[in-house]
């Protein structure tokens, strides 16, 4: 494993938790997209990881379905 795949993997473990403003921000824009579903409440930081070939594009949100957040 490299040093990169070993940062991406970590990276999700060593960010703070959601503060409780934060939780509320992001479970308002999940509820509103009608993504929260059944789901718990959110209450740790959403990490998406995107593929190695994900062109600029891509990452700024023009994949064929973004989800809320993916900027």
């Amino acid at each position: 494993m490299d040093d990169e795949t070993l940062l991406v993997r970590t990276f999700p473990t060593i960010v703070p938790k959601l503060t409780l403003d934060e939780a509320f921000e992001v479970n308002r824009i999940y509820s509103i997209s009608g993504l929260l579903d059944n789901k718990p409440v959110f209450t740790k930081r959403l990490f998406r990881s995107p593929h190695h070939d994900a062109s600029h594009i891509g990452l700024i949100g023009k994949g064929a379905n973004p989800k809320p957040g993916e900027v």
